[in-house]
């Protein structure tokens, strides 16, 4: 019974595009009223993210959709995200565990196979949380022209961009975002009071023009503006996340989706942002009830 309700309420998601081809989502080994109510959850917390989501007149697609709730002592390599559009699966380095976390020091990667087409809009996002501590180092999120999960994240073969980092001091400078290749083209982002705690890190790729154009996102706020345009568009064939050295913490809400709109209304910037937040508060609800068996 409850799948077939689970059923329906995706089939009347209002979108004119929606990948569920990962069915892991929606079935996945319910064996009891825990297991069943976990389930109402994920299918709330994904129409969260995607149900506001519903354009009729452009569409919305999510690619990739991962809240991490693999077990903490598991890699995250080899592990599928909960939404993807052919059950491709993570390539990262052994730092990163499957509930999201980075225990550890050491420098290292996670990627996600993805090519942009012409004439889309992509967003990129993830709650970036490196641990505070007296280090600059940083966590990383953005696209990248190879998928080495050893090396620094921005640098040869991966030469990512665009691309944004989200450092562990938390004290100035939070927030570096790159157009990339590498390092070129940086502006930094240092709000004052500082943010501390999970910080919502988000890339918009517009593909719409011969030269492509980028806007950043801090929690749902624009900081840095489609005045990026490339001169020469980057040869992406990954999406990815990314670690320096010491920074440990925790990422969550790692999503991927195709908007539709070449210019899209801050309404739509912010359902995306509150749609993570619905994500969070699934997870933390499920930590607490399964804490109480």
């Amino acid at each position: 019974m409850l799948q077939i309700r689970a059923q329906i309420r995706a089939k009347h998601l209002p979108l004119t595009r929606l990948s569920f081809k990962n069915t892991r989502l929606l079935y996945f080994g319910l064996t009891g009223p825990m297991s069943a109510f976990k389930h109402l959850i994920s299918i709330s917390a994904l129409a969260a993210v995607v149900g506001l989501l519903g354009i009729p007149a452009h569409g919305a697609e999510i690619i990739y959709l991962d809240d991490f709730s693999g077990a903490g002592f598991s890699p995250l390599t080899g592990t599928t995200p909960d939404v993807s559009p052919g059950g491709e699966t993570w390539s990262a380095s052994g730092l990163f565990r499957a509930d999201g976390s980075k225990p550890s020091n050491g420098t290292g990667n996670a990627f996600l196979p993805f090519s942009p087409q012409p004439g889309k809009v992509y967003r990129i996002s993830a709650d970036l949380n490196p641990d505070i501590s007296g280090s600059s180092h940083w966590f990383a999120l953005g696209f990248a022209q190879n998928n080495n999960t050893s090396g620094t994240f921005f640098t040869s073969p991966n030469d990512a961009g665009p691309w944004g980092l989200v450092r562990e001091n938390d004290n100035g400078e939070v927030v570096h975002t790159f157009l990339g290749p590498g390092i070129d083209f940086r502006e930094v982002y240092d709000p004052s009071p500082n943010l501390v705690g999970p910080i919502n890190l988000a890339i918009e790729l517009n593909t719409f023009q011969a030269n492509w154009s980028v806007q950043w996102y801090v929690n749902g706020n624009l900081i840095r503006n489609n005045l990026n345009n490339f001169s020469t568009n980057p040869s992406i064939t990954h999406i990815g996340l990314g670690a320096l050295n010491q920074a440990t913490g925790t990422i969550d809400n790692f999503l991927l989706a195709e908007i539709g709109k070449p210019v899209p209304e801050p309404s739509t910037t912010m359902i995306l942002f509150f749609g993570a937040a619905a994500l969070s508060l699934r997870r933390r609800l499920r930590t607490e009830l399964l804490s109480r068996r």
